[in-house]
């Protein structure tokens, strides 16, 4: 009858519509893609045309900087083909993990320590005292901490700190990333874990293709945890990350210094 018809039309416009919307979407993906890609593919081919067969070699001073710009343009791509490698295993439910019991403290820790040794960004490094135990995939957890401190530098001031602490809270601990950058309002804030989701007037100058929030949320959450943030526009963002406790870390005791004080440090772009 009339009443069915009226459904049927209504449920095949919803779905032509929703077909629209998709269609639109890969291709807006596929621009940032090759926008993406072509950034640091630009940046080596300029940075190999200084090195020709038919010239002098420059300096040596000069190749250092070629080559150290080169380095940079390959882990960035690098970091890109990783990021769609582990979107394909998420959504192909593929995530492996390969879990034991480690100190949240020494993970953090190492990660932090990856990115210190330039003058660019401060890092405030929090860390209680006594053994943070989690049961986790360490490489997974540390790929969270890195991407979430990449995105606060991103998003800040070269002369804005950033901070990172763990603690212990009940029967979880509690991983924040804070920064003092651009922020993010409250209609965005679930959007920012979308894949290919990057929102604000950052998206046009800040490099990424909107998957690391994405993959960071997936790998939580296949710990059985859960990610938290909180922003606001102008005042910058904390992202919580909170993981169940595990039963210890093996050769940890359960007492104070295990770990030595850390001091601030610098960390890159």
């Amino acid at each position: 009858g009339p009443a069915e018809l009226r459904e049927m039309s209504r449920r095949f416009n919803e779905m032509a519509a929703a077909l629209g919307a998709q269609r639109q979407a890969q291709i807006a993906f596929l621009g940032g893609v090759a926008h993406d890609l072509r950034n640091p593919l630009s940046v080596l081919k300029l940075s190999l045309s200084l090195v020709r067969p038919d010239k002098p070699l420059p300096s040596e001073a000069r190749l250092r900087q070629v080559f150290e710009r080169v380095e940079r343009q390959i882990l960035r791509l690098d970091r890109m083909a990783g990021d769609f490698l582990d979107m394909a295993k998420i959504e192909a439910g593929e995530l492996d993990l390969q879990t034991g019991t480690h100190d949240a403290r020494t993970l953090v820790r190492s990660v932090v320590e990856l990115f210190e040794g330039s003058s660019a960004h401060r890092v405030d490094l929090s860390l209680p005292r006594e053994v943070v135990p989690v049961q986790c995939d360490h490489v997974r957890i540390e790929q969270v901490v890195t991407n979430l401190i990449s995105n606060a530098i991103k998003y800040s001031a070269p002369d804005a700190p950033i901070e990172v602490a763990v603690e212990k809270r009940r029967d979880e601990a509690l991983l924040s990333v804070s920064d003092h950058g651009v922020g993010i309002g409250v209609e965005d804030r679930e959007r920012v874990f979308e894949p290919f989701r990057r929102v604000g007037s950052s998206k046009e100058s800040v490099p990424g293709v909107g998957l690391g929030l994405f993959v960071v949320r997936r790998i939580v959450e296949a710990h059985g945890g859960r990610i938290e943030l909180e922003s606001a526009p102008g005042t910058g963002s904390t992202f919580r990350v909170f993981l169940p406790l595990g039963r210890g870390v093996p050769g940890f005791m359960e007492r104070p210094g295990e770990l030595p004080p850390h001091e601030p440090r610098a960390i890159p772009h």
